[in-house]
């Protein structure tokens, strides 16, 4: 399956619901062209033998939980990553966008996005982290964070601490 297979096109798949959609092979969103491939939900089953995005294109996630995408092989990535939480989920939930069931290092990274970024997502107040090496090594992963107030109360009360151990 390839969304947006030559130049100068757009292609769009949206899965959503209890959707189904299996891949055999691999899903490639954006080939020459631009793809935008957007999960809706926590309901929805996309599997594939591997996924390929190409720096033109989009993976958008409306999260509600989430349908991670089954990956049984490689995992190659650039472009876009767009979040947004439909309910604010709590702090420190792990959310995987891609499964890989396989032994496949992922390669790559959603643009602006390495291991390890913070960043915002509308829906939330506070900001989301990315990984590339969740779960068992090779799954893509969001991690939500606390609200900058309660970050805010752990760094005074630990400025507190070092304070009161060197009077110590």
């Amino acid at each position: 399956l390839t969304i947006g297979n030559a130049a100068g096109t757009n292609g769009r798949v949206e899965v959503s619901g209890s959707a189904q959609l299996h891949v055999n092979g691999l899903m490639r969103v954006g080939n020459s062209g631009t793809g935008r491939l957007k999960i809706t939900g926590d309901g929805a089953v996309i599997d594939c033998d591997g996924y390929w995005q190409n720096s033109l294109s989009t993976l958008e996630l409306d999260i509600n939980g989430i349908s991670p995408i089954l990956v049984n092989g490689p995992v190659t990535l650039a472009g876009a990553l767009d979040v947004e939480f439909t309910v604010p989920p709590g702090a420190h939930r792990w959310f995987t966008v891609i499964d890989n069931d396989g032994t496949d290092a992922v390669s790559g990274f959603f643009s602006g996005k390495p291991e390890g970024t913070w960043f915002a997502v509308p829906g939330f107040d506070a900001p989301v982290i990315i990984s590339y090496i969740a779960g068992d090594g090779n799954d893509v992963a969001l991690f939500t964070t606390p609200e900058p107030g309660t970050l805010a109360l752990l760094g005074l009360g630990l400025a507190a601490l070092v304070r009161r151990r060197r009077r110590g």
